[in-house]
């Protein structure tokens, strides 16, 4: 007997890949009235956005932890969409607090209109003085005369050798410029875009209300479940375990995709928000042959980071957050206590997880040998951490 062929599924537009950006097209989309149908290789959608549940503890434990800033419009504005702002916890009274030992400076909003508001915070850094801050201003300058057509210029230079160019002191690129490449573009500053980097600084400088948040949960909480239901009341399609091998259609037009377990799915237009190095591999050796687009998928490369979580026997902090002045051969960029984030952990010990971003330096080291390099940076800040039990780590 012949197996029947299963008929085709017929959609407005598909979308390959459940993650944040996949969800907040689809929602976009299925808002302006189109059937959507949105294909997830994974069991669950989200994508990096994801928890899973520690077996020891039986707390979540989140890939990698996140920020939001209250200027950032199109997340906020997707999360309005599925009605789901109230999922970020906010700090408030700072906007950044960076230690060194000890010493905390808050980075705070003085009062003075932007793009001044940061400047007296800036200068209680002791290893920074008037001059180094003087040798920015052509940044702020260029910042705030630049178009997105001349920011995106500057994509083919490097932050590193822009910085230098623009006469920035060695001190205000090493104390500033190196953490804001390696906390919010994930990257160290000279491998970074200058193009990237001077975006997210015209917003840093042109509001002076600025506050970061954080998931109160995983991250996948603030969106993952709100899209779904949002797109199941528009009779939108959600398929997960569902592996793309082929965009279907011509070399000139695709038209839809197939699935791993044989599903055809017939597309009036398809999204792919694939990372580039899945893409790749599915592209036709048409496209790369006609379209820039797709030869240059080769030339991205993912920007790996360990994150640790320690677990200690009482609270060491009331602080939700606070970041390190950057130093080379330092580990961990920034640590987060989720007892002071998550609603209802208040009364809980501190369960604190840190971020190594561009780990190629632990490369060859042990789970425990980061962990405790990871405790080790905790302590220099707080150390009352050194009395307390770690009672577990992951």
């Amino acid at each position: 007997m012949v197996k029947a062929k299963t008929p085709p599924r017929k959609t407005d537009i598909a979308i390959v890949g459940g993650g944040i950006a996949g969800l907040c097209a689809a929602t976009a989309l299925a808002r302006e009235g189109f059937d959507v149908t949105v294909v997830e290789s994974e069991p669950i959608l989200g994508g990096r956005a994801r928890s899973w549940t520690d077996e020891t503890t039986g707390d979540p434990v989140h890939i990698g932890p996140h920020i939001f800033l209250t200027h950032y419009p199109n997340f906020l504005k997707f999360q309005d969409t599925i009605g789901a702002r109230n999922t970020i916890t906010w700090q408030e009274g700072r906007f950044l607090t960076m230690v060194e030992g000890e010493v905390a400076t808050e980075i705070k909003d003085s009062g003075y209109p932007a793009p001044y508001h940061f400047a007296p915070s800036l200068l209680e850094d002791p290893r920074l003085g008037m001059r180094d801050l003087v040798s920015n201003w052509p940044m702020v300058q260029l910042a705030l005369e630049l178009t997105e057509d001349e920011v995106r210029g500057l994509d083919a230079m490097n932050g590193l050798g822009f910085l230098r160019t623009m006469g920035v002191s060695e001190a205000f690129i090493e104390r500033f410029w190196t953490f804001i490449c390696f906390t919010i573009l994930n990257i160290p500053v000279e491998h970074a875009s200058a193009g990237a980097m001077m975006r997210f600084y015209r917003r840093l400088i042109a509001n002076a209300d600025l506050q970061f948040g954080f998931p109160d949960g995983g991250l996948g909480d603030t969106f993952v479940p709100q899209s779904e239901a949002y797109l199941a009341a528009r009779g939108c399609t959600v398929l997960k375990r569902a592996t793309v091998v082929e965009f279907s259609g011509t070399d000139a037009k695709v038209t839809g995709v197939k699935l791993a377990d044989g599903t055809t799915i017939v597309a009036d237009h398809v999204i792919s928000t694939l990372p580039p190095m899945t893409l790749r591999p599915l592209a036709r050796p048409a496209w790369l042959k006609r379209h820039e687009t797709f030869r240059n998928l080769v030339r991205f490369a993912p920007v790996p980071y360990k994150c640790v979580y320690l677990w200690f026997d009482r609270k060491l902090t009331h602080r939700q957050f606070w970041a390190r002045y950057w130093k080379a051969n330092d580990l961990n960029s920034d640590f987060y206590d989720y007892s002071n984030i998550i609603t209802g952990w208040q009364g809980r010990p501190s369960f604190i997880q840190s971020n190594i971003i561009w780990c190629h330096r632990v490369e060859g080291w042990s789970d425990e040998e980061i962990a405790m390099a990871t405790l080790d940076e905790l302590c220099e800040f707080i150390p009352a951490a050194r009395d307390a039990k770690l009672v577990h780590w992951v």
